[in-house]
């Protein structure tokens, strides 16, 4: 007979805490990560249990990093058994920009006001139902992920009020930098160890609060993920042939390239990584730019692209090895393209072309590393 899991009466609760926070421009590389940070660290040293305990409560500036910006930890120890298994409840304060938000950038910060403008606009009909409903609640932050730090939050001010139904220990990560260069949950593994030293814990699990999506169009399940995925940002760096844009055929324009590569890889099925049944979200670009500082009537000389790659298994060398066959391909389909318009152009204006002579060349950066130095390393 399964033990009956009694449910915590706390949606008011946690909506006013994740109201809290989202009303905190926490901007991620902007001084708002700093003040978020105080204001959850108040938010917990006002608690008994902490104002009893200060030293299981810390607010730590991230190590290696160039912003001043701090991580929020705590612990609180349970009394109901001896065991010195310890959940980690993790969660991020930053968000993403604003600028999305165009003129309206101020309301992102006010949930209730936002959703009140929202319902003057015209919206999908999905949104429209969404915006009428009690269930939603909209600005930046809310879904990524400050209602999931204010669930950890509440959990955690939960069992310091009841140390005694909990047969282990709970540790809270409130992290910086999570939406870029994850400073923040890096920083906050030293203190884990340290931790894990002075207190004996035996870390058994994990708990991200992030949000989830519909796997399908209108998928109304809620989904719980074990594990976790892998997530690589491979990135490739591009050259041609510069050339005034009155010559155009003369030279090789590298975005040219770039949007061949992009159309290759993005949202490509063959690099899923599947395990057991279940397939990562295919890559798709997160940047694509040439290195143009200004304009000129040059076509670049260079540009780069990287992608997001999600992994279950595969390795970063099987990663690499999988991308440089598919920019091989891209490259050959790019040059097979420009040589099938350029003697189009030739036949159109009665010009003379010339043969391309150019071919694919795709360097990991260890193998270009190496090139290099058989070609300029003497000695």
């Amino acid at each position: 007979m399964k033990e009956k899991i009694d449910r915590l009466e706390c949606r008011e609760e946690i909506l006013e805490i994740t109201k809290k926070l989202v009303g905190i421009n926490s901007e991620v590389n902007t001084a708002g990560e700093q003040v978020v940070a105080e204001a959850v660290q108040e938010m917990l040293e006002n608690h008994s249990y902490f104002k009893e305990n200060p030293q299981q409560l810390v607010i730590e500036p991230t190590i290696n990093d160039e912003q001043e910006r701090y991580n929020v930890m705590a612990y609180v120890i349970g009394t109901k058994g001896g065991s010195s298994r310890t959940v980690v409840l993790m969660g991020h304060m930053d968000t993403v920009g604003v600028a999305d938000f165009g003129v309206n950038q101020d309301l992102a910060f006010k949930p209730d006001e936002w959703k009140k403008h929202l319902k003057g606009e015209a919206l999908p009909e999905a949104v429209r139902t969404q915006v009428s409903s009690d269930d939603w609640m909209f600005g930046r932050g809310v879904l990524d992920m400050k209602s999931g730090t204010a669930s950890n939050i509440h959990l955690l001010n939960h069992y310091a009020e009841n140390p005694e139904l909990l047969d282990g220990n709970l540790v809270l990560i409130v992290e910086c930098d999570e939406e870029d260069g994850s400073h923040g949950i890096l920083s906050a593994l030293k203190t884990l160890k340290r931790w894990q030293a002075e207190e004996g814990f035996e870390y058994a699990a994990a708990i991200n609060a992030d949000f989830v999506a519909p796997a399908y169009a209108g998928d109304e399940n809620r989904y719980i993920y074990k594990g976790t995925v892998g997530k690589l940002l491979p990135s490739f760096f591009i050259t041609g042939e510069e050339t005034h844009v009155g010559s155009a055929f003369d030279g090789l324009d590298p975005n040219f390239i770039a949007a061949e590569l992009t159309r290759q890889i993005s949202y490509n099925p063959e690099l899923s990584d599947m395990a057991l049944g279940e397939a990562t979200i295919p890559p798709v670009s997160l940047k694509q730019t040439d290195l143009k500082p200004n304009y000129t009537v040059q076509t670049a000389l260079s540009a780069y692209v990287y992608y997001n790659f999600f992994v279950h298994s595969w390795s970063p060398e099987k990663v690499l090895e999988l991308l440089k066959e598919q920019a091989q391909i891209a490259f050959r389909n790019a040059l097979d393209t420009f040589e099938t318009r350029y003697k189009k152009y030739g036949e159109m204006s009665g010009g003379q072309t010339r043969e391309i002579l150019w071919e694919p060349r795709i360097y990991t950066y260890d193998e270009m590393n190496e090139l290099l130095e058989e070609t300029h390393v003497f000695g």
